[in-house]
């Protein structure tokens, strides 16, 4: 599957976004890698992706990692893009500090490489947990990536094998599961419209399984920011009802599992008063938690 374009911002611009200094580990050969990173710098590929291994195998820097991934990615390997930037991910630990502020934009890319491998529920998971890291939600990476995978075809109606894919992601790295679908609703209404059935349809068949377990499924309305904030959190209540509704109707085992908060307005998925931000900040998150009462 060809690549996505995602982000306006130029691959290694995003260098000065972080400081310019390179980790120096103990067995890092850190005067050559920083050589070899300046000329891939200027480099054109696949010259780029040689002096980036080389770089790597130098001194396994974070953004040495990061930038590798990167042309990668551009090249079209997405297997060995993923390999890279999960190595990068993974040697932010051991590169203090400096590299922290990398961590957001590293975890997007690995969820843009999965949306490019056609995962579309993995990458869902993985950009969520871009968001949740220390100012990742508004990090400008972050923030394209979601949109990019936020606007997929694949994602205006996720299937029940997606569905599970990206709450499976979840619950491996030891998080409550969780996934926020667009069960769409036309202006004002509170019953989801044909489109918006289809997905709770989906999602049925997803959390079906789930019946016998020991756990609660807890679903989360939200509102765009227009009208009032007391009628958008009532209104974002009564959708996630609504919902509730739906799926005890298909699937009555999980009736006394499905709980429902509404947030409103409180908790947009992007910033700004877009017709588009609006359609994309009307939603309905699914969260799967323990048995034990939880105010997630």
């Amino acid at each position: 599957m060809s690549r996505r374009c995602v982000s306006c911002i130029p691959p290694l611009a995003l260098l000065a976004l972080v400081p310019a200094s390179l980790s120096a580990a103990a067995s890092c050969d850190l005067d050559t890698a920083r050589t070899l990173h300046t000329q891939a710098g200027v480099a054109p590929s696949p010259e780029r992706i040689d002096l980036l291994q080389q770089a790597w195998r130098a001194c396994p820097d974070p953004k040495i990692g990061y930038d590798l991934g990167l042309a990668l990615l551009a090249s079209g390997d997405l297997d060995q893009a993923l390999e890279r930037f999960v190595g990068a991910r993974d040697s932010v630990a051991a590169s203090g500090t400096a590299s922290e502020r990398l961590r957001p934009a590293i975890q997007a890319r690995i969820a843009e490489t999965y949306l490019a491998r056609g995962e579309i529920g993995r990458a869902e998971a993985e950009i969520s947990f871009a968001a949740d890291l220390p100012s990742g939600h508004k990090h400008p990476v972050v923030l394209a990536v979601r949109r990019a995978i936020d606007t997929a075809p694949a994602r205006q109606l996720m299937d029940a094998e997606q569905i599970g894919a990206a709450m499976a992601t979840e619950r491996l790295a030891g998080v409550a599961p969780r996934v926020a679908l667009f069960i769409l609703f036309d202006y004002d209404q509170d019953r989801p419209n044909a489109e918006g059935e289809r997905q709770v349809v989906e999602l049925g068949k997803a959390l079906a399984p789930l019946a016998s377990d020991p756990l609660r499924i807890l679903l989360v309305g939200h509102t765009d920011s227009r009208g009032e904030a007391d009628y958008n959190k009532a209104l974002s209540l009564r959708r996630a009802e609504a919902v509730k509704e739906l799926l005890k109707s298909r699937h009555p085992g999980l009736a006394d599992k499905l709980e429902t908060r509404g947030r409103g307005e409180e908790r947009p998925r992007y910033p700004g008063e877009s017709e588009e931000n609006h359609r994309l900040n009307r939603r309905v998150e699914v969260r799967v938690l323990s048995a034990a009462p939880d105010e997630s």
